[in-house]
């Protein structure tokens, strides 16, 4: 069980996130109203960008999607033998040769704020949270049965750069960052955390007034270590295999609003 120092960190790490977005918009801020004195000074103002200045500064984005991932290893018996297995979840047994265990598909619900930084990009920090289930698929030789290993709370706070391609109603954009993921399962060898790149594209339509829908395709990329398991009571001769990197792949829609 995880103590409360570090059920705190995803709060503490979110806090510092929005801090960072404050920080910059009070000097973009600080910055315009610099140009808007040498304006009125009698300065020039011509190498101003134009556009951005009557365009909402802030986008807060709500939604949802679905989020999968990847083999986590794989763990075989040695010679020809089936054993019984014992899952972390409910202490449930299965019959296997050898398994790989893997990461299901699941809903994902996500929160962020965005700033504007230049004409099309946005810097963003963002929440999202999922309950993943973890599957172990048992071989035995004539069948792969899928039995339900573990369920993953996995809570990710991300900062990222936006930047999109086009000025049109319809704007494609390309987003690249890194993410502090906070994976907490019953099992104490898949209860961990770390920061992880992540990668991704997507697009924004705008509807009316401040309000735009947006979808993305993300890939957040993390190397599980699951090598804690091989204290578990085994069969003699079993041998673990780790595998990845994984590859958490996001696809996810919301709607966004301009402020």
């Amino acid at each position: 069980m995880r103590d409360r120092a570090h059920d705190k960190r995803p709060v503490l790490v979110l806090m510092v996130l929005l801090l960072l977005l404050g920080v910059v918009g009070e000097a973009e801020t600080a910055l315009a109203d610099a140009r808007v004195v040498r304006a009125s000074s009698g300065d020039t103002a011509a190498d101003e960008p134009t556009g951005v200045a009557t365009e909402p500064s802030w986008l807060m984005s709500v939604g949802g999607g679905l989020s999968a991932g990847g083999d986590l290893f794989r763990v075989r018996a040695d010679g020809d033998a089936i054993y019984y297995w014992t899952t972390p979840l409910a202490d449930a047994v299965f019959i296997a040769k050898r398994f790989t265990v893997t990461l299901d598909e699941s809903p994902l619900m996500s929160f962020g704020f965005s700033r504007r930084i230049t004409k099309r990009g946005w810097l963003r920090a963002d929440f999202a949270w999922t309950e993943m289930n973890v599957a172990a698929l048992a071989n035995n030789e004539h069948i792969v049965t899928p039995v339900l290993y573990d369920t993953l709370t996995m809570t990710r706070l991300g900062l990222s750069w936006e930047q999109r391609l086009l000025d049109t109603t319809f704007a494609p954009f390309f987003v690249v960052g890194a993410r502090y993921l906070d994976i907490s399962g019953k099992a104490p060898y898949l209860t961990q955390s770390g920061l992880a790149p992540e990668i991704g594209v997507g697009g924004v339509y705008r509807l009316s007034g401040p309000w735009l829908a947006r979808f993305e395709l993300t890939d957040t990329i993390f190397q599980f270590d699951s090598s804690g398991i091989q204290a578990e009571d085994w069969p003699e001769g079993a041998v673990y295999t780790e595998h990845g990197p994984q590859h958490l792949v996001t696809l996810g829609v919301g709607l966004s609003v301009m402020f």
